[in-house]
């Protein structure tokens, strides 16, 4: 819903200010950027979702537990993708942060 939000405030403020450049140009990399960060939750989200799944229902009896099978299992690629999406997000927000200081 928050996406939906501001990508429709965005979409209107374009509208309303389409004859100034500048401000069209940071609206539309706004746009691409909380779009990003979107896609990236949503896919770390899954990501998660489904290593979870794995380690708390599908491997519930894996000797040591699951939290044991959460240890050796760390190169599986959902839980590798679901990393770099944090990470990808993290240095997105960040590189945003600083930015806004300069």
């Amino acid at each position: 819903m928050l996406y939906l939000a501001t990508a429709h405030l965005l979409f209107k403020s374009l509208k309303r200010h389409r004859h100034t450049q500048n401000r069209t140009k940071t609206t539309i990399s706004i746009l691409i950027y909380v779009t990003l960060l979107f896609a990236l939750s949503t896919i770390a989200t899954g990501c998660a979702i489904q290593n979870t799944i794995w380690d708390w229902v599908d491997n519930r009896n894996y000797p040591g537990g699951p939290i044991s099978f959460s240890l050796v299992d760390g190169r599986d690629p959902i839980y590798l993708t679901m990393l770099m999406c944090f990470n990808l997000m993290s240095f997105l927000q960040d590189g945003y942060l600083v930015s806004r200081c300069v």
